[in-house]
């Protein structure tokens, strides 16, 4: 942990509010990101706002598509995640990282970073949901009805730079009601808010290090598999494994041309390539 972030008062404290959206809730399933914004500021200053949309390497459900307006054909042309790491790293950088509901987003971050084979160094984490689970009694915790209570505009819900902006203006509202005479510090949020943000669950399999999978993950190496889906046909694949979590292993699929998520118990053969 920096102290010298937490020791930063929070009018004075660099900071990086950031939100993204995604193809659905979970990065361990393989769902993946699809925007990012991110505003920097020292206290109420705003430096710089950055957004950008990504190519999650698979299809964005309907569903999903109805919830933030992002469709398959907004993406497309869009750099993947892996390219954007070290632009979202340099404005991450010694700062303090501001989110509303953050081990949702930063677990979709720890996920690229290690598909990425990247180290993500996480600061200090102010979340707005966190602080208002526990000093406040609003309805429900929700960004837009947080924002509605406070009489905040968001426009443009679910778009990532839209929610970063509102949830910019309800930090600094909190930041103001946890004043006391210009010295309340990133130290005294985090005792506000019940604590610290936990890094999300570490990414993890039971698979043996002699495993062909766990050592395509390792290696970086293509599989050739038999796998059978959930009505019972039968498909030749070749696969890139990006991530195995659990039972579920996600792997761009050359058969399907995009990221797929496959079920351990359902592969029937597995053939190393190369």
């Amino acid at each position: 942990m920096n102290n010298r972030l937490l020791s930063t008062k929070l009018s004075e404290a660099p900071l990086a509010v950031f939100d993204f959206e995604t193809t659905g809730i979970n990065p361990y399933y393989g769902h993946r990101i699809v925007e990012v914004g991110i505003l920097t500021s020292i206290g109420d200053e705003v430096q710089e706002n950055y957004e950008t949309f990504v190519n999650p390497r698979r299809m964005i459900p309907e569903d999903t598509s109805e919830i933030h307006g992002i469709y398959d054909e907004d993406v497309e042309d869009s750099p993947f995640l892996s390219e954007l790491l070290p632009r979202i790293s340099s404005l991450f950088e010694d700062r303090v990282l501001v989110a509303h509901n953050a081990p949702f987003d930063l677990s979709f971050l720890h996920v690229e970073y290690h598909l990425a084979r990247e180290k993500f160094s996480q600061g200090p984490v102010c979340d707005t949901v966190k602080l208002a689970r526990a000093k406040y009694d609003f309805p429900d915790n929700r960004l837009g009805t947080i924002c509605g209570e406070f009489g905040i505009e968001n426009q443009k819900a679910h778009r990532a730079l839209e929610d970063v902006k509102a949830t910019f203006e309800v930090f600094k509202r909190f930041a103001r009601d946890l004043e006391d005479d210009g010295k309340t510090t990133v130290a005294d949020w985090l005792k506000a808010q019940g604590g610290d943000v936990e890094l999300p669950e570490a990414n993890h399999h039971d698979l043996p290090g002699t495993h062909p999978i766990a050592a395509a993950l390792e290696g970086g190496l293509s599989l050739k598999i038999e796998y059978c889906d959930k009505h019972g046909s039968g498909t030749e694949r070749v696969i890139e494994p990006l991530m195995c979590h659990g039972s579920l292993l996600v792997a761009y699929c050359h058969l399907r041309d995009e990221q797929r998520t496959f079920r351990l118990d359902r592969i029937e053969t597995i053939e190393r390539i190369g």
